[in-house]
């Protein structure tokens, strides 16, 4: 039997996962090309956004659960965007064992013009408000389920300041 000739069937959920990754992945490779000029690499402006979030409460624990990246892979990033002058480690004052990720004013306006880069709306421009606000609410859904079966601490996805079509 030819392998190479059979068409594999598989479910459709197995194929919107495939069509979800992929997609994922191509959106990310039009970020990552948009961002080479720039301070900020996308993974980069992901771990900003979620630091400015946080605020004080910014450790590298809490930036790899938001994330959902690895320690070893966040402490990686930190350390390569400490070098790069974006971020600074800074001792916790009450618990001395604890280290704070602050954001410096270099990151601060790397983020600025990274968030002014105008693909991810470029691309997301194909869908309306409603059609982003129902992607939204079935993203969550879909992490919140995975954060489930994970066993993971299954924090609501923050909502987006505003899901228009306006700035």
């Amino acid at each position: 039997m030819d392998r190479n000739r059979i068409r594999p069937s598989v479910s459709r959920e197995l194929a919107l996962w495939l069509l979800l990754m992929r997609t994922a992945r191509v959106i990310g490779r039009a970020r990552e090309r948009e961002l080479l000029d720039g301070t900020v690499s996308a993974q980069g402006f992901a771990i900003l956004l979620t630091i400015l979030r946080q605020g004080s409460r910014a450790t590298p624990a809490s930036i790899s659960r938001e994330t959902v990246l690895e320690p070893n892979t966040i402490s990686q990033q930190l350390t390569r965007m400490e070098k790069d002058g974006l971020v600074s480690r800074v001792r916790d004052l009450e618990r001395r064992n604890q280290v704070r990720i602050e954001v410096t004013e270099k990151g601060y306006q790397g983020f600025l013009e990274a968030a002014k880069r105008p693909i991810t709306k470029t691309i997301m421009s194909v869908l309306n408000n409603e059609e982003q606000q129902m992607l939204w609410g079935i993203l969550a859904k879909l992490r919140s389920k995975t954060l489930d079966e994970l066993g993971a601490n299954s924090k609501t996805v923050y909502p987006p300041a505003k899901l228009s079509g306006t700035e």
